[in-house]
């Protein structure tokens, strides 16, 4: 419960003179609309969380003067207050009521448009088809890319690119809504110094893909899945300590999926090596400086020294890059983003088939909220 003064219009409300302003509890979660029904149905669910301890001063059902009072404001104005997450199953059938409402009036028969086998991408849609896919399919992908050096090589949107594409492949697939990838996570010390490179801190990081969650989540969504390839280990504790009131959150890292069998070096000992390169020798070529690939090699030793997380940390200093880049090739890089399309997709969602018979099914190394990792691997400490 968050504590605070209240507004001018909350004294109105509940006719609390100025000089009795005494703490106001209340358990908003999302701004009120500029709608009589929609913010009387609201209120009444305030006056059911507010501390009711001034209702003497009321002068009558806090519900009631709360109504009256909000409906014939002129200009009407938001309560715009946030506070817990306890609110979002109570609020929840108020705003998808609405929602319903909205939708029959402003697309009474409008499907969410989409080409068989291609993703169906959630910032392409208008809000009446979004709403129309949360109703008939209430879950979402949401791929999590860097904004990080990947040594001479590769571009500085080599994770967020090789996500994108993954998330697209797998959203096609199972006919799944994917969400616009985020493009920058967290990164250490050491990256920062490459030009170009930009990120965030592990908190910043979490408290975006919560406030991202809570979002959807309130619109009724139910499963979210999210899709990262960067293996730094504050990046990866950011998504793994998700939370949601009550949609399944899980998380996929492709550093904890075991590739052995297509790789000749372990990917979780390398930074911008022989995995991202091949993969991305598969998916953008062209923007790839193949020219300018150089293996760093270091001592096995010094090596599992750098590791955060899931992939080391490339020494300062240096060209950006740990292991072997030169045995990369597209083959692999086919080979690889294939199985990883497959894998991913039957862990998460089971053998595809048609959306309405779909049952997301949960595998050992898939895991619900908090959310972790799929694929075989262990999240290291930070």
């Amino acid at each position: 419960m968050v504590d605070r003064l209240p507004n001018p219009l909350e004294r109105r409300l509940l006719r609390m003179p100025p000089e009795q302003g005494g703490l106001l509890p209340l358990q908003v979660l999302v701004h009120l609309e500029e709608v009589p029904n929609l913010r009387e149905q609201v209120v009444r669910q305030v006056a059911d969380v507010a501390d009711l301890k001034n209702s003497d001063r009321a002068g009558g059902s806090p519900a009631e003067v709360t109504c009256a009072e909000l409906v014939s404001a002129d200009p009407p104005r938001e309560l715009d207050r946030y506070c817990q997450r306890g609110a979002v199953e109570r609020l929840r059938p108020v705003f998808s009521s609405k929602c319903e409402a909205r939708l029959s009036e402003a697309a009474p028969s409008t499907p969410s448009v989409s080409t068989p086998g291609a993703p169906i991408r959630l910032a392409e849609l208008s809000w009446t088809e979004a709403a129309s896919r949360f109703r008939r399919d209430p879950r979402l992908l949401l791929p999590v890319g860097t904004c990080l050096q990947h040594g001479p090589h590769l571009p500085l949107g080599a994770d967020a690119l090789i996500i994108t594409r993954l998330g697209e492949a797998i959203a096609a697939r199972y006919d799944l809504l994917v969400a616009p990838t985020i493009p920058y996570g967290a990164g250490s010390a050491t990256d920062m110094e490459y030009a170009g490179t930009a990120s965030l801190s592990s908190k910043t990081l979490h408290r975006v893909l919560n406030e991202l969650v809570s979002c959807w989540e309130a619109q009724g969504v139910e499963e979210l899945v999210l899709l990262t390839g960067h293996g730094y280990g504050p990046h990866l504790y950011a998504l793994a300590t998700v939370v949601s009131e009550s949609a399944r959150i899980r998380s996929v890292d492709l550093h904890a999926i075991d590739l052995s069998a297509y790789l000749e070096s372990a990917h979780t000992r390398e930074h911008a090596g022989e995995l991202a390169t091949s993969l991305m020798l598969h998916l953008a070529p062209e923007l790839v400086r193949t020219d300018r690939i150089q293996d760093v090699l270091l001592p096995p030793e010094r090596v599992r020294k750098l590791v955060a997380g899931e992939e080391p940390v490339p020494l300062p200093g240096s060209i950006g890059v740990v292991g072997r880049p030169s045995i990369a090739s597209a083959e692999k890089g086919r080979a690889i983003y294939e199985y990883l399309v497959d894998h991913i997709g039957r862990g998460l969602f089971g053998p595809p088939a048609p959306p309405d018979v779909t049952q997301p099914s949960a595998r050992s190394h898939v895991t619900q909220t908090p959310a972790r990792h799929v694929g075989g691997g262990r999240p290291h400490d930070d």
